[in-house]
């Protein structure tokens, strides 16, 4: 069974990337504003979550994160940071707001991959 992630993302040009890598050994499902990840975590159990931090509509990544972690089943789902924010400190900074882990774009899709695959494993 395919494991199911949701894409927290308001670039479509990200969208259709990251759509592309892992449409096919993964259950996507894809939005494109905070509110709605928040509304999909309550519905839906997902085994990992793709935020990005800066969402154009409602709600940023970061607040987004903070309140699917109140959510039941969520304090301890992998939410991994997929953010254009590269400078010193921004991916502790981030950490620190609740996400598991960090990748920067524009990334490496093996690298990409690779992260995914070790969040989910050492998530087991």
């Amino acid at each position: 069974m395919k494991r199911k992630v949701l894409l927290v993302e308001d670039d479509e040009s990200s969208r259709d990337i990251i759509k592309y890598l892992l449409k096919e050994s993964f259950d996507l499902v894809i939005t494109f504003r905070g509110e709605d990840a928040i509304a999909l975590a309550k519905q839906k159990q997902f085994d990992l979550i793709l935020m990005d931090i800066k969402l154009n509509y409602g709600m940023n990544g970061i607040q987004a994160t903070k309140e699917i972690r109140k959510i039941n089943g969520y304090e301890n789902c992998p939410i991994i940071a997929i953010t254009a924010y590269a400078m010193r400190g921004d991916e502790e900074y981030f950490l620190s707001q609740g996400m598991s882990k960090y990748i920067s774009k524009p990334f490496d899709f093996k690298d990409f991959l690779n992260t995914i695959n070790t969040t989910l494993t050492s998530n087991n």
